[in-house]
This record gives C-alpha cells, sequence and structure tokens, in this order.
C-alpha cells in the first residue's frame, strides 16, 4: 500500500509524492485520476498526490471536480518545476531523434525545441509512459519528452533538459490523505461552496472575508454535472480554518450557501 497517483513510474507526479511524503516512499502508479481518488477511498493506497494547477495552463479541471465528488481531504501543497527532459535509447544522439512521443501537453510545452531540431510529433497517453514504450519496444530514431527520473527508471540517455517553452512553470499539487495531519507552518484553507441562485449571493461571501482582513488567493467556478448552469465556486484563503477571524468569517459564509465543504487546511508552500 503506497501514494497513488496519476501516470507511469517517472511521472511528475511521483516525484512530487516523494518530495512530501519521502524519497522511499512506496508508490502505487494508476492508469487514470479517478482510478487514484478511488485507490485512496477504498483504502487501497494510503494516500494521493494529485495535480490540481498548472501556472501557465491553469486549473486541471478533472481534478478539481474529483476533489468534490470524492471530498477526501487535503493535507499540504507541493509546488514542482516543470523541467521537460528529452530522453532516447542509449547511444542516440540529438541528431539521430526523427520522432518526438509524449502527451499532448508536454509536445506543446516543448513546441520550440522540437521545431528547433526538425522532428515530428507523435502524441502518447503519458509522459512517463512514452519513455517506457521506447525501451520496451526498441525504437530507434524516437525520443521522449517526460521528467529526468524517467530516463533512469527506463534505462534511457538524457539528450537534452529544460526543453520547455517557458522556464518559469509549475504545477501545484494537493496531498490527499483520510486521516492525516497537516504539518506545521502559516496555513492556507481550501474549499467548496454552492450560492443560492439570487443577487448579491456571491458578493455577500467575498465580503465575509473581505471585513475579517482574509486574503483570497483563488476564486474559480465550476459547472455542476447535474444543475445545468448551475456552478460551485472553489477558494483558497490565506488564513488558517482555526484563526477567530476565519471562524467568524466562516459562520457568515455558512448563513449566504446553500452548501460548503472544508477541502483542507494546510501549510502553504513556497516555491522552490
Amino acid at each position: 500500500m503506497g501514494v497513488a497517483f496519476q501516470g507511469e513510474r517517472g511521472a511528475f507526479s511521483e516525484e512530487a509524492a516523494r518530495r512530501f511524503f519521502g524519497r522511499d516512499v512506496a508508490v502505487d502508479p494508476c492508469e487514470t485520476f479517478a482510478d487514484a481518488f478511488a485507490r485512496v477511498a477504498e483504502g487501497l493506497s494510503w494516500a494521493a498526490m494529485m495535480p490540481v494547477e498548472n501556472s501557465l495552463a491553469g486549473s486541471i479541471n478533472e481534478v478539481v471536480d474529483l476533489v468534490l465528488e470524492y471530498q477526501l481531504p487535503a493535507v499540504g501543497e507541493v509546488f514542482l518545476p516543470v523541467e521537460q527532459c528529452l530522453m532516447a535509447l542509449p547511444g542516440t544522439t540529438l541528431a539521430d531523434v526523427k520522432t518526438v512521443l509524449s502527451h499532448p501537453q508536454a509536445l506543446a510545452q516543448s513546441s520550440r525545441f522540437i521545431k528547433q531540431i526538425g522532428a515530428k510529433t507523435q502524441v502518447g497517453h503519458d509522459t512517463a509512459g512514452s519513455a517506457r514504450i521506447i525501451r520496451e519496444e526498441g525504437l530507434q530514431g524516437v525520443a521522449a519528452i517526460a521528467a529526468a527520473p524517467a530516463a533512469e527508471i527506463y534505462g534511457l540517455d538524457l539528450l537534452a533538459q529544460g526543453i520547455q517553452n517557458e522556464a518559469s512553470n509549475f504545477t501545484r499539487f494537493f496531498a490527499i490523505q483520510p486521516g492525516g495531519t497537516p504539518g506545521e507552518g502559516h496555513r492556507k484553507t481550501s474549499l467548496v461552496f454552492r450560492i443560492a441562485h439570487e443577487a448579491g449571493s456571491l458578493v455577500r461571501v467575498l465580503q465575509a472575508f473581505a471585513k475579517h482582513g482574509l486574503n483570497l488567493t483563488k476564486l474559480e467556478s465550476r459547472p455542476q454535472k447535474v444543475r445545468p448552469w448551475e456552478y460551485v465556486f472553489y477558494l483558497d484563503v490565506d488564513g488558517d480554518l482555526a484563526a477567530p477571524g476565519m471562524q467568524t468569517a466562516m459562520a457568515e459564509l455558512r448563513e449566504s450557501v446553500s452548501f460548503i465543504h472544508v477541502i483542507g487546511c494546510y501549510p502553504a508552500a513556497s516555491l522552490p
């Protein structure tokens, strides 16, 4: 039993899990985000590491929706730099690379480099999975884009590192752990709520935090699957749920919403 994540060994999510839970933690790779959540909910994995937001692409909506569906607690967050690397079979040079295989997002994030080396692209289901396929099938002239650890895991040569278009590219992860205890440090609180369908509802919610001096670091709406044209809101607040000002704001919030769920109150991560 380990930490569940979407992807194969060597994925960015695995690196985030090791940074948060420890380098030697056991991991449970899963095919989909939903599979990872289900493993934790069923007690097959004791925790999960889930990407919720990218600094360039925005929220990962599928994960955000699953956070609401499963209502498993977040005990921490990780900001992981996204450094895309090119890797291929041992002995391969950049001049040998004719095709680059990877997840569509990794291909898009590295489009300038791919154009520079004159290679064509081939879409794969997963970054680390693309590295595995190259090794297992012995694909000559094909390189994968993945995180650096994938090269070591699958016995490939690193041909280039940091090939992403934008140097400042980070993914934010939630550490999901039922029964877990958040660590020490300055707190952030994440929650989701649904407001009444009437004028001024959202304003009242925002005022509840503003008048108590609480800074909102994220506010985003998501459509409800079972109620067309109705929305839930995801909110990150810079503050501890146990602080008096936050408790008062939450009490006022509950008077203005029809549903509320606290995802977690945990130490706010810093950029590496």
